[in-house]
């Protein structure tokens, strides 16, 4: 019994990922950017004078794939970059007015989604998901000798 309740719990987490990426893709769609680019943007607003190196850590995507992002959200002047006058091998981002327009639309989409995801759920279910998340989180972490990852936003730990 608690076999077949463990293999459903791992489909349902299967359905759950591929029902949220394609919300976020159909919901993306309306900002006029792919949702690579809209992610880069979201990621700059939460950490500004980041440097292109950490925000290639932050989004776990390799340097070169981040370059190619970056160079056509400059193109769309979304952002700016600046080689530091001190170390010319680091180059820090910048959001444009343009990218910080951006990110605040893709901000509200992203809370209206979170909104409508969890709308099913009394602030007790959440609160108990939330709890029985974050275990099971913790523990996979802990697993995998990886150390808790940084989000790309302001306030991780709440």
């Amino acid at each position: 019994m608690r076999n077949e309740r463990l293999h459903e719990l791992h489909i349902l987490f299967h359905q759950m990922r591929n029902l949220r990426e394609r919300f976020f893709y159909q919901a993306n769609e309306g900002l006029g950017l792919p949702l690579g680019q809209s992610q880069v943007v979201r990621c700059l607003s939460h950490h500004p004078d980041i440097s292109q190196h950490e925000l290639a850590d932050m989004l776990h995507i390799r340097p070169g794939s981040l370059s190619e992002l970056l160079g056509k959200l400059e193109k769309g002047d979304y952002l700016t970059r600046v080689k530091q006058t001190e170390d010319r091998r680091i180059v820090c981002i910048h959001l444009t007015e343009k990218g910080r327009d951006i990110s605040q639309k893709h901000h509200a989409m992203h809370m209206a989604f979170i909104e409508k995801m969890f709308m099913v759920l009394p602030d007790k279910d959440v609160d108990t998901l939330y709890l029985l998340l974050n275990k099971l989180v913790t523990s996979w972490q802990e697993d995998f000798d990886e150390p808790p990852q940084k989000p790309c936003r302001k306030n991780a730990a709440k």
